[in-house]
């Protein structure tokens, strides 16, 4: 399937094409199970947006910092897509009930730019940024689809494994697109 055709699938399920779940009696509080799998869900969406709002802020150092016209594209592409994706992972948490107020947004964790990566990118041009790039990128694409098989393992909630599939989809074909 293609990416843009998962995309719309993962928009309309997370629009709510599905009915919405019953609600727990009153005097049941919800069972174990269903938290902890609605928490994975909303997790694994909060991580990812996370990683994909600081890969942007590299992505979009690219046309002035690259001499490489293929470098270039790429970098755009992949914005693009990460910029389409983010409106889909911000409905998803919408969608599942959490708010957007990502608590990973300024973490170091694997896969996301540093502090100190993101200023030497700033300071580099040509190919030594063209090489931080893709060391970056590869960093965040491999994390990415680490993350998404996690998902796909341990989640339930359908919009968010259908998003986690298109992910890891997209980020294996842009780690076959790397250069090096």
């Amino acid at each position: 399937m293609s990416y843009r055709r998962t995309m719309m699938l993962v928009a309309l399920l997370a629009g709510g094409c599905s009915a919405p779940a019953a609600a727990p009696p009153v005097s049941a509080g919800p069972s174990p199970s269903i938290m902890v799998a609605v928490t994975t869900d909303v997790a694994w969406t909060q991580l990812v947006l996370a990683l994909d709002e600081r890969i942007l802020t590299v992505l979009d150092l690219t046309p002035t910092h690259s001499r490489d016209a293929g470098v270039i594209a790429l970098s755009a592409d992949i914005a693009a897509q990460h910029r389409s994706e983010i409106e889909l992972l911000r409905g998803n948490l919408f969608a599942m009930g959490a708010k957007d107020d990502n608590p990973h947004a300024e973490h170091e964790m694997p896969g996301m730019v540093t502090a100190t990566t993101f200023a030497e990118l700033k300071q580099a041009n040509g190919s030594s940024f063209d090489q931080l790039l893709s060391a970056s990128l590869r960093a965040h694409l491999t994390q990415c689809v680490s993350l998404a098989q996690s998902e796909l393992k341990a989640g339930t909630h359908a919009a968010t494994r259908a998003l986690a599939a298109a992910v890891q989809e997209s980020r294996e074909r842009d780690l076959s697109r790397l250069p090096g």
